[in-house]
C-alpha cells in the first residue's frame, strides 16, 4: 500500500515537470516572408533622348589642279615648253621664266591652230609678219626686263579651236631710228592637245 502510493507521487511529479517544461518552452514566430517585386521593364519617355553615334560627313574630294604648261626663254635665242601631251578644255596656267635677257623685250603669242596646220608653217608665217587666219590667238604679251625674270598668266582654252600653240618673240630698238623697233620670231612650241571635257 505504501509502495503503490510512492509510485503514484513519483508518476505525478513527472507529468508535473512535463508539464512545467512545455510551459516553459519558447514559442517561435514565423518569420514572415516578403514578396520582392518582379521587376519591369521600363519604356522609353517619347521625350527621351537616345545617344546616337554621329553620321560621318563624306569628305569633299579637292579640287583638280589647273593644267600647268611653262615656258622658258633661255640664252641664245633658245625657248622650251613644259606641258603634258594633251590637256582638258578650261582654264589652264602658263608660267613664262626668261632665264637670260639678251634682247631689250621678250614676246609670247598664246593661240589655237587650225589643226589642218603646223608648227614649220605657223613659223614661216610669223617670219615674214603675217598673222594668219587659221591661228586663233588667246593673248600675246611683251615683258621687259624691269618687269621680272618669270610671269604667271592664266588662260581658257577651248577644244573645237584646234591644238594649243606657242610663240616666241624679241625686240630690240632699230639702228638708225630707234622707234622702229626689230622684232623676230625665234620659235613655235607646241602643240598640245586641248580635249574636250567629257
Amino acid at each position: 500500500m505504501e509502495r503503490s502510493r510512492v509510485y503514484a507521487l513519483e508518476v505525478l511529479l513527472v507529468l508535473a515537470v512535463l508539464v512545467v517544461s512545455g510551459c516553459a518552452a519558447p514559442k517561435t514566430t514565423p518569420t514572415p516572408v516578403t514578396a520582392q517585386p518582379t521587376p519591369v521593364a521600363q519604356k522609353a519617355s517619347p521625350t527621351q533622348t537616345v545617344a546616337t553615334q554621329p553620321t560621318p560627313v563624306a569628305q569633299k574630294a579637292s579640287p583638280t589642279p589647273y593644267p600647268l604648261i611653262t615656258i622658258t626663254f633661255s640664252a641664245g635665242d633658245k625657248c622650251s615648253i613644259d606641258a603634258p601631251a594633251s590637256i582638258q578644255s578650261g582654264i589652264i596656267h602658263v608660267d613664262w621664266i626668261v632665264e637670260s635677257w639678251e634682247h631689250d623685250t621678250y614676246g609670247l603669242g598664246v593661240g589655237n591652230l587650225d589643226p589642218s596646220k603646223t608648227l614649220e608653217d605657223l613659223h614661216d608665217s610669223l617670219d615674214k609678219h603675217i598673222l594668219p587666219d587659221w591661228l586663233y590667238v588667246i593673248d600675246y604679251t611683251e615683258k621687259q626686263k624691269v618687269s621680272g625674270d618669270k610671269f604667271a598668266s592664266s588662260y581658257y582654252t577651248n577644244s573645237t579651236m584646234g591644238p594649243l600653240v606657242f610663240s616666241c618673240f624679241w625686240m630690240d630698238p632699230g639702228v638708225d631710228d630707234p622707234s622702229q623697233r626689230i622684232e623676230t620670231n625665234f620659235g613655235e612650241l607646241g602643240p598640245v592637245e586641248v580635249v574636250k571635257v567629257p
